[in-house]
């Protein structure tokens, strides 16, 4: 009776020390829940809105209190999270200022360096008129021939022209047109306005309207070419001339000859000619109308 007894007595004892031993471990957990969370440990969850202007939005976490917790400045990145595709840029648009005042001369102050490409030379600049000849025709365009080195050492020089316009309402000077670029040193080539001594570059040079635009250029070999742009008036563009013996889609636009080459009108008709200087003979490309035909040689 007293071995029971004692027995019993020593298994509440064990029972209390277990009660104790897990009430000591609720204790600390119950007051980390009672304390104030620190401040710097809120967050924000965000969610990701595909497609949405506004792409990312701050939700508060259900599990925190604003009562308890100081006011934190959001950034501001999270009202544009995301710029999608569709985006629209919005904003004025730079309108120059209209010049006022008695114009000066357009040629005044005029600087065609600044169209010429680094490593490049001016080789001519010349005053052409392409607008339709009568009391409308504009101010005089501005016809540049740019020659260089190629970039590749040892590839051939390559050449181009451009075209200046000027803009009566604003004053200035752009280059509205240029050539693809083309193969050799560029040579000087005397223009329409010097008619009286040879020059045709510019002019009507094949009785179509149209003013023709030339480069002849030497190659490294001395060979020489010539090239062909047909002047749209309305376009404010040139497209190549082509000659007949090209390849079948008839679009090859290089006239060359072993010596020289040029354009004149040999039979005084007022359509020019290109004529080759080879070694063995001269061959003479004649106008048709609509490209060059080989005539033979000679």
């Amino acid at each position: 009776m007293h071995k029971k007894e004692s027995m019993g007595r020593r298994a509440g004892s064990r029972a209390g020390i277990l009660f104790a031993a897990a009430f000591a471990l609720i204790i600390p957990l119950l007051s980390g829940c009672a304390a104030p969370r620190d401040v710097a440990q809120v967050q924000p969850e965000f969610t990701p809105l595909i497609g949405s202007p506004t792409a990312l939005v701050s939700t508060p976490s259900p599990a925190s209190s604003t009562a308890d917790v100081p006011s934190v400045e959001t950034p501001s990145v999270e009202a544009t999270g995301t710029i999608t595709g569709t985006s629209t840029v919005t904003g004025t648009a730079e309108v120059l200022p209209t010049p006022s005042g008695t114009p000066p001369s357009a040629f005044d102050g005029l600087n065609t360096f600044q169209y010429v490409p680094s490593g490049k030379s001016l080789v001519k600049r010349d005053r052409v008129q392409l607008d339709a000849p009568g009391p409308n025709a504009g101010e005089d365009e501005v016809l540049l021939t740019i020659t260089g080195p190629s970039e590749i050492i040892t590839g051939e020089g390559d050449s181009r022209i451009g075209v200046l316009t000027y803009d009566p309402v604003y004053r200035q000077w752009d280059l509205g047109w240029t050539s693809e670029v083309v193969s050799g040193t560029a040579t000087p080539l005397l223009n329409t306005g010097q008619k009286d001594i040879g020059g045709f570059n510019g002019g009507d040079l094949l009785r179509t309207g149209d003013p023709i635009l030339v480069v002849r250029t030497t190659m490294d070999d001395g060979a020489a070419r010539l090239h062909m742009w047909r002047w749209n008036r309305e376009s404010r563009e040139a497209s190549p001339v082509t000659k007949s013996d090209g390849p079948l889609e008839g679009s090859d636009t290089i006239f060359e000859a072993d010596l020289d080459i040029n354009l004149m009108d040999i039979d005084d008709d007022g359509v020019y000619e290109v004529v080759a200087d080879n070694l063995s003979d001269v061959q003479i490309w004649k106008w048709d109308g609509n490209i060059f035909k080989l005539e033979g040689g000679r």
